[in-house]
């Protein structure tokens, strides 16, 4: 079953990734394949699916951390060496556009300290007000802090952390409701806790269900109040149907059609950090599209996605995965 589950996890990944982007690929072009660029524009709700993903994953590794150093330690060597490579390359291609043609289209660089340890640290937009060199890392600024969210919790004794996970999300909820998420500011994940509180709420109901409902409960209310306010409502919706997908998903075996998503989901979070340097800055430049021509467009365009993605393999071999450490085994009698 755990087979299953976790290749149902990876292709869920790879399909996130790949949605966010081929969403990034048609949204820069300004024409050519119309249709095709307009069914992609809806590829950012792969957002919300690695929002849930991460939810349930990191829960689950979390319920076994021995202690909130290791976990913490553990979630930091996952997400920021292979964050500060890709962004490492966007610089190292503003610098060769701007030494090769006299003009740097790429990112405009800031070099004030207050940007710099911004950047280094991912305490950037929405965090606070710094522009982060690539938009997409404001989803990292999330998932940097739902990380120090749990490790804070591992601070309390072992038998008050699910309870204490339970309350948490409770009142994130609740905040989610009745408070407006700010912009900026140390309280900007507010409004998008409750998609991961989904992932977290499906591994308590299979450990602890008396806090799994409490926290069923919680996200029931807070999505219904969502249909009222219609903050982040689409983000929540698309968090829900993935739940139910992972759900459905625990007893379904895994079909050899979808290998190949599996295959991506293992290097996901690469590609997600490449696919504008690598691929629109890089791929893209030296192999344009043909627009006028809608199914060169398409299968062109998936011939670039296709590349954009060994380019992330050998990044995710070469970075991101040095970075990896193994799962901690459970207690001796656990």
């Amino acid at each position: 079953m755990n087979e299953h589950r976790n290749a149902w996890i990876d292709a869920a990944r790879g399909s996130a990734a790949l949605a966010v982007t081929f969403f990034h690929f048609n949204t820069m072009m300004q024409s050519g394949a119309d249709r095709w660029r307009e069914f992609w524009s809806y590829g950012h709700f792969g957002v919300p699916v690695f929002f849930v993903l991460s939810g349930w994953c990191v829960t689950t590794s979390w319920l076994k951390a021995p202690d909130w150093r290791d976990f913490g330690t553990r979630r930091l060597r996952r997400i920021f060496p292979a964050y500060l490579g890709s962004a490492a390359l966007m610089v190292a291609l503003a610098i060769i556009m701007k030494a090769t043609t006299g003009v740097n289209d790429v990112v405009v660089l800031s070099m004030n300290w207050r940007s710099i340890l911004a950047g280094l640290t991912l305490i950037t937009a929405p965090v606070t007000t710094v522009k982060p060199i690539m938009e997409i890392y404001w989803t990292l600024s999330y998932e940097v802090a739902f990380y120090g969210l749990l490790t804070a919790l591992l601070l309390a004794p072992p038998r008050l952390r699910q309870g204490s996970l339970a309350v948490l999300h409770l009142a994130l909820c609740v905040g989610a409701v009745v408070a407006n998420s700010p912009d900026f500011g140390p309280f900007f994940f507010v409004g998008l806790w409750p998609v991961f509180g989904l992932g977290c709420t499906l591994v308590m109901l299979s450990v602890n269900l008396p806090y799994g409902l409490l926290m069923l409960a919680a996200s029931a209310g807070q999505a219904v109040a969502s249909c009222s306010t219609l903050q982040h409502i689409d983000y929540l919706a698309v968090g829900l149907l993935t739940a139910g997908g992972l759900i459905a998903a625990r007893h379904v075996k895994f079909p050899r059609l979808l290998r190949p998503l599996r295959l991506v989901g293992e290097f996901s979070y690469s590609l997600y950090l490449v696919h504008i340097p690598l691929g629109y800055y890089v791929v893209l430049r030296l192999f344009p599209l043909p627009t006028g021509n809608t199914a060169g467009y398409i299968v062109w365009q998936s011939l670039q996605v296709l590349a954009v993605c060994g380019l992330a393999w050998l990044f995710y071999l070469t970075v991101e995965r040095r970075f990896h450490r193994p799962a901690p085994r459970p207690p001796s009698g656990a």
